[in-house]
């Protein structure tokens, strides 16, 4: 017998269109805005992430930026004129163009994050009217109708829709208006004002404002360039080339308002995940006068009966997740070298750093394991410090400990919770109407298939909606996640791991296909 979720009649193809198009003024703003092609959104911000480095690099004196710190201290305490040049004395780079938390997370990272947001956006009507086509929607009456449109399942499917755009349109406007005040304060308190006073705010005889009243966020780095040589607390090379004032202000300025306007995006994009979860959520639990109900005649060959339309909205929003994770580790390393005395370059940290754990892996001392557990508490009490509120006024916080614990958390539990129970909802849901005898028969009419044959699909059903990764891998990749975050250098083997992974993934596809 043919399957009946295989017609679509004509007249409801223009039913779905209005669904889309009827929808409030600010929703329709945010489904143009998030409709530019992905790929022209990737040129506009590699183009924006690019001219900072090149600007540094070969205009502004900015890319390579150094000034000198006392050898083994517990802070980067200013290294006296008497003893440059000695042992005691280390020359730290700290230029532009050796800051991985800005230039390679502003020109790679963050417009390749963009990329596959954008992409999970677009998708989003793409592959609800897909499960729509699919029949994968019916009324409580097990009917499937779009035509008419006072209908009750008209209605519901409008309500979903409104309810996905309107949470991420007003969550993401409340998002982006307190992320770009914490980031506008960290500019303000850690960049304009001590080039305002010539020194940093943590120098005698500053009158701090009172927004900058926490300190701790202070760092020696090119934001400031422009004072090295006149503030008391850093010792700038005396053939230093400082940049202007202007151009260190009009560069920062720059940088800063990039970063403001992709975290923002970032962030915005993750209430739209967040929205769909909850909208999902609703529809497992049978809100909007409507029911999820698995489409039995997929051909899918991994069984997910039609929630394989999910992954074109949910694989790229892994793929952003991991970037972000990237962007978070980045500046993770940086202001960890910014804090080490023992190190002229974020290269030299990173490498020999990460060539020493591997030595007292491979060759274990009581001395290594000591020196080991040492390091692993202090990185702990870095990290639970870093999730305190009152470290929320430096992005560099911001991005780093609470988004890898937030992000890559709900990530996980969207995918491993909400995903997987409402297909196994769903499935459940016409096995129970089966028993039922006064819905076995709208159940058969509604597949157009036997009672026998249905119970053959549904038992045949997976309830992953994802080729890739699978729940087990999703969960070990948050443990992994946050374990990389605190230990650092285990990030390197995180990072192989899943190059692996994707690489597995693509080649069983290609293989499949």
């Amino acid at each position: 017998m043919m399957s009946r979720d295989q017609a679509q009649p004509a007249d409801q193809t223009q039913a779905l269109q209005n669904i889309f198009d009827t929808q409030p003024w600010f929703v329709r703003i945010g489904r143009r805005f998030w409709g530019v092609d992905p790929f022209v959104v990737l040129f506009i911000a590699l183009f924006l992430g690019v001219v900072p480095i090149v600007a540094a690099v070969y205009v502004l004196n900015l890319g390579d930026v150094t000034h000198y710190i006392l050898r083994g201290t517990v802070e980067a305490a200013p290294c006296p004129d008497d003893l440059v040049g000695t042992d005691q004395c280390l020359e730290k780079q700290v230029g532009y163009g050796h800051a991985l938390n800005w230039w390679p997370s502003l020109s790679i990272m963050m417009p390749l994050a963009f990329f596959f947001a954008f992409t999970s956006v677009q998708n989003l009507q793409r592959t609800f009217r897909q499960m729509i086509q699919d029949r994968m929607f019916c009324n409580r009456d097990w009917q499937f109708d779009l035509s008419d449109t006072s209908s009750e399942m008209n209605r519901g499917v409008s309500r979903m829709v409104r309810l996905i755009w309107t949470c991420f349109s007003l969550a993401g406007m409340v998002v982006a208006l307190l992320v770009g005040t914490v980031v506008v304060l960290d500019w303000y308190c850690v960049v304009h004002m001590p080039l305002m006073t010539g020194d940093l705010l943590t120098a005698s005889g500053i009158t701090i404002p009172a927004v900058c009243q926490d300190t701790s966020g202070q760092e020696v780095d090119w934001s400031i360039a422009a004072i090295f040589a006149q503030a008391t607390q850093i010792t700038a090379p005396t053939d230093m080339r400082s940049p202007s004032f202007a151009m260190n202000w009009g560069f920062s300025a720059y940088v800063y308002a990039l970063l403001l306007v992709e975290l923002c995006l970032l962030m915005i994009y993750y209430c739209y995940v967040l929205a769909l979860a909850l909208t999902i959520q609703r529809l497992r639990n049978g809100a909007f006068d409507l029911w999820l109900v698995p489409k039995l005649s997929s051909q899918d060959p991994n069984g997910r009966m039609g929630f394989e339309n999910l992954e074109q909205i949910f694989r790229p929003c892994i793929y952003v997740t991991i970037i972000s994770f990237l962007v978070a580790f980045a500046m993770r390393i940086q202001n960890e070298f910014l804090r080490q005395t023992e190190f002229e370059n974020i290269y030299q940290f990173l490498f020999q750093d990460f060539i020493v754990a591997l030595r007292d892996m491979f060759t274990p001392s009581l001395e290594s394991f000591a020196g080991f557990f040492a390091d692993l508490f202090g990185d702990i009490q870095t990290f639970t410090s870093a999730i305190d509120v009152t470290g929320f006024r430096d992005p560099n916080s911001l991005v780093g400990g609470p988004l890898v614990l937030i992000v890559l958390s709900m990530v996980t539990v969207v995918l491993a919770v909400v995903l997987r129970d409402t297909a196994k909802e769903a499935r459940d849901r016409v096995s129970r109407a089966l028993d039922d005898p006064d819905k076995k028969q709208a159940v058969i009419d509604f597949y157009g298939l036997d009672e026998a044959a249905l119970r053959d699909k549904l038992g045949d059903m997976k309830v992953w909606p994802l080729s890739w990764p699978k729940m087990q891998q999703s969960i070990r990749m948050l443990i992994l996640g946050v374990v990389c975050f605190v230990l650092y250098q285990v990030a390197f083997i995180w990072a192989g791991l899943m190059l692996i992974q994707m690489l597995k993934g693509k080649l069983g596809r290609e293989v499949e296909g």
